[in-house]
């Protein structure tokens, strides 16, 4: 990268010491030698190349590597320190580094790099502008007239003829009159012969134009031409250009037919670059045609200061309508902070103004030229889409009224789109009813899928709760001891043992063949005394005696606490069994219903999907009709004559 930048510098420093010594030993300043005037006559390649301190081979060899180099950047970076005379005499010198950097891409890096001097522009003007070729254009024209030299004189003196002859041409000198009074009050033209040269070359316009006449705004376009270039004839050639291949002719049109789609381009990129400050102007009704009329018509000349204006017109050559719509665009980024406070009335007041352009600096406004994106093809695009709308709107108008020729393609139109619209109706009705159908039954299968889900899902907790139960029994059985004997139990709770003894003492008598009643409360109150004794000596009773208290236990005795949390644990563990297996095959219903419900909704979406493509294709077909009408009523003699419908 260092090196790439050592070579330019390098490059850079041979190329002005190449300058500096062609002065030195011929003592003649370039600038004044063109005057400005440069033409193959006085200068030829010949004698130009002579004039050069380096012989031509060399001359030819040292442009001929600068003209390998393939990086723009590298070429702008060389090229910027030149002014454009100096360019035009490299044009002399090597035509093919000429051609190289001077085509239309190059050349405008190098405006926007570097901007050209004021004394320079002219020939800018000149060099990108065939006015020879716009002489020979006008000679035909004129042919009539037996025109062949001094044009511009001659178109004046006709002009003047034709005024006496023709009450409308008459009529667009007088209205020529009043503006020119009210165009510009520089010194040109308070003190010097700048409205005469207005009025010359406006009336000379409006001869050879009899179309156009005169509209308001070419005032200041020629004004502003006359006040740097102090020829007039030229300012005509110049100005008759911007109309001619420029497009300005249908811009000043009678009604200014081309001005509403230039307005409709601006308002889409309005709203695609500053969708705010486009809702802002439809919420307040503001129009943007209060500040773009004045641009457009007069392509900035009565808003933009001189300084700034000029710059801004060396793109305008080689932008054209691009570069108005980026300019315009920049300006409102620009002033976007204050436009969106505004309401109607302000916004107005503030574009009568003068006061706001004057902070305005043209290295500040250059610096935005490429963050917008505007192409020729793009504009072509929106101004059919006007077209189009145009046709939509009288097509909608029950009173609006076509003209005999225009009758036949409409009624075609409205033929094919009749039988576009039958034809898009069986489908769209064919498929709104087999969604209808699978809605119904998406609604049917959704709530026996909720339905099956509620119950998976009570199935889950319930599980959850037996769960929670069963962890509630093991954390509970961690900590219950384990049963003693019989023996312990005698000894450590003796009435516990009672309590079995008495409760028992029928069943003894029985075992025992003592079936008499009457001793019953007898013997239950020997066997307490016993029983008591017994334990209060530590003696053992009776060997029957104890095996009927173990057999009674084995019998009878409740169970204790961890036998009793144990066949809970037992019964709980087989009830999650039972409720999992239930759950499982739950899941496997609630999964087939679900696949189901996505079928059925998938297939929905694909209808739907149709549905709506055939919409959008059917908008198509539409738009591809109402654009076919336009193309048609395009050739009607109304829209011919007036650029109108």
């Amino acid at each position: 990268m260092i090196l790439i930048y050592f070579f330019v510098f390098f490059i850079i420093i041979i190329i002005k010491n190449i300058l500096i010594i062609y002065f030195n030993l011929k003592n003649i300043n370039l600038k004044n030698k063109l005057n400005y005037n440069m033409n193959k006559e006085e200068f030829s390649d010949k004698n130009l190349r002579a004039s050069f301190i380096l012989p031509q081979s060399k001359s030819e060899f040292f442009f001929d590597k600068i003209f390998e180099i393939k990086n723009e950047a590298i070429l702008i970076n060389i090229i910027k320190y030149l002014e454009y005379n100096d360019l035009l005499i490299l044009k002399q010198t090597n035509r093919n580094f000429y051609n190289r950097i001077h085509n239309k891409k190059l050349m405008k890096l190098y405006i926007l790099n570097s901007t050209i001097n004021e004394k320079n522009r002219l020939n800018f003007y000149e060099s990108n502008i065939n006015i020879n070729k716009m002489k020979e254009m006008i000679i035909k024209e004129l042919y009539d007239y037996k025109i062949t030299k001094n044009i511009y004189k001659s178109i004046l003196n006709l002009s003047e003829n034709e005024k006496e002859k023709n009450t409308h041409f008459k009529k667009v000198l007088e209205e020529i009159s009043r503006d020119i009074n009210r165009t510009f009050y520089t010194d040109k033209f308070t003190k010097g012969n700048g409205i005469n040269e207005l009025r010359n070359i406006l009336n000379a316009l409006a001869f050879i134009r009899p179309e156009i006449g005169y509209c308001q705004g070419m005032n200041f376009i020629a004004g502003a031409l006359i006040n740097f270039i102090e020829n007039e004839e030229k300012c005509f050639w110049i100005f008759l250009s911007f109309i001619d291949n420029i497009e300005l002719n249908l811009l000043y049109l009678k009604n200014m037919p081309d001005y509403s789609i230039r307005v409709y381009q601006l308002n889409y990129y309005i709203k695609q670059y500053f969708p705010k400050l486009s809702n802002h102007f439809k919420k307040n009704q503001i129009n943007p045609e209060i500040f773009f009329s004045k641009w457009i018509l007069t392509i900035f000349s009565n808003y933009l200061p001189f300084d700034v204006l000029y710059n801004v017109w060396d793109i305008f050559i080689l932008d054209q309508w691009k570069c108005i719509f980026k300019f315009s665009l920049i300006l409102l980024k620009i002033m976007h902070d204050k436009l969106i406070k505004m309401d109607l009335q302000e916004f107005s007041q503030y574009f009568k103004s003068k006061n706001n352009m004057n902070d305005l600096n043209f290295n500040n406004l250059v610096k935005f030229y490429n963050s917008f994106k505007i192409t020729n093809k793009k504009l072509i695009e929106l101004k059919e889409d006007f077209f189009v709308e145009e046709v939509r709107k009288k097509l909608n108008d029950p009173n609006s009224e076509w003209e005999t020729d225009q009758d036949e393609f409409v009624n075609q139109y409205k033929k094919e789109l009749d039988e576009h619209i039958n034809n898009i109706n069986k489908t769209t009705n064919n498929l709104q009813n087999k969604i209808e159908q699978l809605n119904k039954e998406f609604e049917h299968s959704e709530k026996s899928y909720d339905n099956q889900l509620n119950l998976v899902n009570s199935l889950k907790l319930k599980v959850e709760l037996l769960i929670e139960m069963k962890t509630g029994y093991e954390n509970v059985l961690s900590h219950v001891k384990e049963p003693i004997n019989i023996k312990a139990q005698k000894k450590n709770n003796s009435n516990h043992n009672i309590y079995y003894v008495k409760n028992n003492n029928n069943l003894f008598s029985k075992l025992n063949g003592n079936d008499n009643n009457n001793n019953n409360n007898n013997n239950n109150n020997a066997n307490d005394n016993n029983d008591i004794n017994i334990n209060n000596n530590d003696s053992k009773p009776p060997k029957k005696k104890n095996k009927l208290i173990k057999l009674l236990k084995i019998k009878k005795e409740p169970k204790t606490e961890g036998e009793k949390l144990q066949k809970k644990l037992k019964k709980t563990n087989k009830e999650i069994d039972n409720v999992n297996k239930t759950l499982l095959e739950n899941y496997k219903i609630l999964d087939k219903k679900k696949y189901h419900l996505e079928k059925i909704k998938k297939e929905k979406d694909e209808f739907k999907n149709k549905l709506e493509n055939i919409f959008k294709e059917s908008e198509q077909i539409k738009k591809n009709l109402l654009k076919n009408l336009s193309q048609k009523l395009k050739l009607t003699a109304k829209f011919v004559a007036t650029n109108k419908y």
